[in-house]
């Protein structure tokens, strides 16, 4: 909660938006789960595009508050606030596999899961 900072909303709303964020993600990441299971892209494509945005945000504000700390001659912690990004790296990675599955899933439509590719 310390970490944000919003000046216009009381605490108890920004409990209530917190709290609303996790079960959105909950239920985005269970749809994923339920999608892959059940072979059903269409249920995999709430997790593709969210996954993208936070990590896209995640390296946003990574940057932003490693050139604040460098800003502020804080030059270590500005590193490790940069070590960061190697986290935002695998996280990418994990979401090529899913997004790799998931376009898999497209090019079985209409085939099935155990015939041949078609020749090119």
């Amino acid at each position: 909660m310390r970490t944000i900072v919003i000046d216009t909303l009381p605490s108890d709303i920004v409990k209530i938006i917190l709290a609303i964020n996790l079960v959105m993600t909950i239920v985005i990441s269970l749809l994923l789960i339920i999608g892959a299971l059940k072979r059903n892209r269409w249920m995999m494509l709430p997790w593709v595009i969210l996954a993208i945005m936070l990590a896209i945000g995640m390296a946003i504000s990574i940057i932003y508050t490693a050139i604040v700390f460098f800003t502020h001659k804080a030059v270590t912690s500005g590193v490790i606030w940069l070590l960061g990004l190697l986290g935002i790296a695998i996280f990418i990675y994990l979401w090529f596999v899913v997004f790799s599955y998931y376009q898999l899933l497209e090019e079985e439509k209409g085939r099935g899961p155990y015939a041949r590719p078609p020749r090119r």
